[in-house]
């Protein structure tokens, strides 16, 4: 039997989609709207942290704190952080006669290419996170990892209404965060849709926080381009021409070495000191108040969020990606992520892979098995349309797994239907 906790979260929200301005699954049919001078001189890094009351807080580039998702003013607005080294190559790097790196500089191996910088617009302004692509084996699109909140405004309840993805950004130049994809190694990629979980939609940072992972989707057809403007797409798979790490959703062990007290390594795109890819390495320990993964010492900043956990890195500079950079404190160092194991990690992967690509929206799924319910088949949602002129219907009459209740239809030009 279906699980009736199943049907009734998925009659209430699956079937809500939100579509995405100027992306589909398939070809992009209009490339992204460049973002303005302005725009791009108030580009800021989508940086969670949590106050010692358990508040949660926006951290601009400059150190100040946004009060998010309510309106209690910070105590104590930090100072801003400083750069973790010379503004130019090579960069300082702390770390500890133990091994332990806090902020260093990396320039090497496959996690280099797969990594990089995701350029995105909220509905309140254009942020910068980090993403890594993760293999898959379905053709036709690449898949990237990256934190929730990268993908989902959860106070404004609202998907980034566009993204472009640059892998490899930090190439040894010294090319700040742009809309030119001609001076990026690889070029850059419209992401077409994104894929979070539910509880991440339905709940405020930081009662969200087991759940800040999610997966944007790139087409292998017109994605590209390496023009200044974002103009004409190019074809080709993006995890064919830069290379994919292992998403790790299994619990235990990896290599016979236990994850905690091994150490990990957390890499992202910390914007204070863009273009450079940073990275912080020690052993891997539990954050006692929230019950994510934690790195104590790293000192990484804002714009690093999504970025990859490895564990064991190898030598290769390649290794299975368990968790990604989520959050961290105001006032001490260390960075948090969430676990990819145990929880509904590895559906929302299955659906970026294959519901999300063959709706072409952005999708709220909800977890199958692994979200605790008792059954494995998972709810599964689609539509046909038909048009003649200017004039389409549409129905779901086809989704399968469940009773449809309602319907909510939002055509992204202020019309909708029920």
């Amino acid at each position: 039997m279906r699980s009736a906790r199943v049907l009734s979260v998925f009659a209430a929200l699956l079937m809500v989609f939100s579509l995405m301005s100027g992306a589909t699954a398939a070809p992009p049919e209009d490339m992204p709207t460049r973002p303005t001078a302005e725009e791009m001189a108030d580009v800021q890094p989508r940086d969670l942290v949590i106050d010692e009351r358990g508040l949660g807080y926006l951290r601009t580039g400059d150190g100040r704190l946004i009060p998010y998702g309510h309106s209690v003013a910070a105590e104590r607005s930090p100072e801003p952080r400083a750069p973790g080294g010379n503004p130019g190559r090579p960069g300082g790097g702390g770390g500890g006669g133990d091994g332990t790196v806090t902020f260093g500089d990396w320039s090497t191996g496959q996690v280099m290419k797969s990594a990089g910088r995701i350029l995105f617009e909220m509905s309140d302004g254009w942020y910068v996170c980090s993403g890594t692509v993760v293999a898959d084996e379905v053709s036709g699109r690449s898949v990237i990892l990256t934190a929730a909140h990268c993908i989902y405004d959860d106070v404004g309840k609202a998907f980034a209404k566009q993204a472009i993805f640059i892998p490899n950004q930090d190439d040894g130049g010294s090319d700040r965060t742009d809309w030119d994809c001609s001076n990026d190694p690889y070029g850059c990629w419209v992401i077409s849709h994104g894929v979070v979980d539910v509880n991440w939609t339905t709940r405020t940072f930081p009662s969200n926080i087991p759940w800040d992972y999610g997966f944007y989707v790139v087409s292998d057809s017109g994605a590209r381009s390496q023009t200044p403007d974002y103009q004409e797409g190019k074809d080709g798979a993006l995890d064919g021409i830069v290379g994919a790490l292992v998403a790790d959703f299994t619990d235990g062990a990896l290599d016979e070495t236990p994850k905690l007290a091994a150490d990990a390594h957390a890499l992202g795109y910390s914007y204070n000191v863009d273009p450079e890819f940073k990275y912080c390495q020690e052993p891997l320990s539990i954050e006692s108040s929230y019950g994510d993964y934690w790195l104590g010492s790293c000192d990484m900043s804002g714009g690093s969020s999504g970025g990859p956990w490895i564990q064991p890195m190898d030598g290769s500079g390649s290794g299975p990606v368990f968790s990604v950079n989520s959050w961290g404190y105001t006032r001490q160092p260390g960075m948090a992520g969430p676990p990819l194991h145990g929880n509904s990690a590895s559906e929302l992967f299955a659906a970026a892979t294959d519901l999300a690509s063959s709706l072409g929206v952005n999708l709220v799924v909800i977890p199958g098995s692994g979200g605790g319910a008792d059954d494995t088949t998972k709810p599964v949602a689609s539509f046909s349309s038909s048009c003649s002129a200017l004039t389409c219907s549409f129905t779901d009459s086809s989704s399968d797994n469940v009773d449809v209740v309602s319907r909510s239809w939002d055509f992204g030009d202020d019309e909708t239907s029920t």
